[in-house]
């Protein structure tokens, strides 16, 4: 399912926290692990790790 998602530019709507967070993207809801951002920062999906999506700060 997440192969569909690299290099996808997103929106947080929630902050991730400790490395760990959500992101919605598509029809579902996805968990993710990156740096700390706050809620409304842009993020690029860069890798896919099991059901977890890796991501980025978007420039």
């Amino acid at each position: 399912m997440g192969k569909a998602y690299p290099l996808a530019t997103v929106v947080l709507d929630a902050p991730i926290l400790n490395g760990r967070g959500r992101i919605k993207l598509g029809d579902g809801s996805w968990s993710v692990t990156g740096p700390d951002m706050v809620a409304g920062a842009r993020v690029r999906v860069r890798g896919v790790d099991g059901n977890e999506l890796r991501v980025e700060p978007a420039p």
